[in-house]
């Protein structure tokens, strides 16, 4: 490639340099892998019955890291008032907290989680 000198506003700019952007080639190794923390322990703010949703809903989706905090936290927030305040709890509700599942990986009717039987198998029930 060659390079090519500009001047723009009295600056001498060279277009095509290899040495002003670096750049890393699959040939040059394995890039690194920045492991993230897990999810940890509860905000502080939450009350003691969030924390408790937390705590366990933390242990039922391992894979949630620390860049999920967020998005946790709101299903967590709505996970308790389904538990713990469920007159309050409203369809729009329901909603965010099965998107906020859906978003972290964890929707739990989704048809990834369940393995389907064959078609060949026939159900005495339902097969005409």
């Amino acid at each position: 490639m060659s390079n090519l000198t500009m001047v723009r506003d009295n600056k001498v700019i060279r277009i095509g340099d290899q040495d002003a952007y670096p750049r890393q080639s699959p040939l040059d190794g394995p890039r690194k892998i920045i492991k993230m923390a897990r999810i940890g322990h509860a905000p502080v703010h939450l009350n003691e019955q969030q924390s408790a949703v937390w705590r366990e809903m933390r242990e039922v989706m391992p894979w949630l890291r620390e860049n999920h905090r967020t998005m946790f936290e709101l299903y967590v927030r709505m996970a308790a008032k389904a538990r713990y305040d469920h007159d309050a709890f409203t369809s729009r509700d329901a909603a965010i907290m099965i998107r906020c599942a859906d978003r972290l990986g964890g929707n739990p009717v989704s048809d990834q989680y369940f393995e389907h039987e064959s078609a060949s198998e026939q159900d005495e029930f339902f097969d005409v």
